[in-house]
This record gives structure tokens, C-alpha cells and sequence, in this order.
């Protein structure tokens, strides 16, 4: 929205890189904050393997550098992270119902 208001467009290009990183490490770091205080808030219990697993492939699907490409499609960060819960959630919900775990 900020571009296409020319004076302020104008006004955030003269910010200096490394501010911009600053504040964009900044966002970024309370972002994560904050997606850790719901689990902490929602009392996610970790001694249950299935949420250990899927909390630790999640995370490291989205910070890692991960590429899938489908055909002209390319999946990373959060979007691959999202896709890999969907489905990894799915997997973990057939098998519970198929009495495939061992808990």
C-alpha cells in the first residue's frame, strides 16, 4: 500500500539496508516468539512423540533452506513447512485411527 504513495514510497527508500535488516530481524524474531508462546500457552504436551515430531520437522522445514519444485512451482520456507504439517498430521491421524502406533 506504502508504494503507491509516491512521497512516502520516497521516504522508506532513503532507510539504510542495514536498518531495514535490523528491523526485518527484529519481526521476524517475534514472530517466532509468539508462535512459541502458544505452544507454551496451549500446553502442548511433548512427551507425546507425535507432537515432539511434528513441532521439530515444522521447525526445521521453515528455517531450513528445503526447495521442492513441481513442475513450475517452487515450495519453501513457511509454505513448505505448512505442507509438510498438513500431511504429516494426516499420516499421524490414519495411523492412530489404524491402531498403527505404539503408544
Amino acid at each position: 500500500m506504502c508504494s503507491f504513495v509516491g512521497p512516502l514510497s520516497a521516504l522508506i527508500q532513503t532507510i539504510p539496508g542495514s536498518v531495514i535488516g535490523g528491523i526485518s530481524f527484529l519481526l521476524y524474531g517475534m514472530i517466532g516468539t509468539s508462535g512459541l508462546r502458544i505452544l507454551v500457552d496451549q500446553h502442548v504436551d511433548y512427551s507425546i512423540n507425535k507432537n515432539l515430531i511434528l513441532t521439530s520437522v515444522v521447525f526445521v522445514t521453515g528455517l531450513s533452506s528445503i526447495t521442492l519444485n513441481f513442475g513450475g512451482i517452487q515450495l519453501t520456507g513457511m509454505v513448505l513447512a505448512c505442507i509438510v504439517a498438513m500431511i504429516l498430521s494426516l499420516i499421524f491421524y490414519v495411523m492412530e485411527k489404524l491402531n498403527l502406533t505404539n503408544t
